[in-house]
């Protein structure tokens, strides 16, 4: 498992598992994203969950990394979803019409049992 002041990142599930551990904002973003796009490029599996667990609330420096990390993972042939989105969060997304685009599930479970639903 790779660590970083603001991430983690690990196998898990299948899938790379990346959690982000504070806010994303104009001090921190290209930090997160140097952190995650080097894995995302050599990452063998073909998932991506960005696990949103400790994130409060969404401003826009982390919706901007949160989209160009959903461009990288379709440029490498990856699924990306985001897990444990909690209401505000998810707000935001539907507000900006990202939930028609983005997979969002509102905990690890509900993850879970999705993909063991469409394998």
């Amino acid at each position: 498992m790779t660590k970083s002041f603001n991430t983690s990142i690990e196998e898990r599930l299948g899938c790379l598992w990346i959690t982000i551990k504070d806010s994303i904002d104009m001090d921190n973003y290209k930090s997160i994203e140097q952190d995650i796009f080097e894995h995302i490029k050599k990452a063998s599996t073909t998932s991506v969950v960005i696990d949103l667990s400790k994130i409060p609330a969404l401003f826009s420096s982390g919706v901007g990394v949160i989209m160009r990390i959903h461009s990288l993972s379709k440029e490498h042939n990856k699924d990306l979803y985001l897990v444990n989105v909690n209401n505000k969060v998810e707000e935001v997304m539907e507000t900006m019409g990202l939930d028609s685009v983005l997979k969002i599930y509102p905990d690890e479970e509900s993850f879970k049992t999705d993909q063991e639903n469409s394998s």
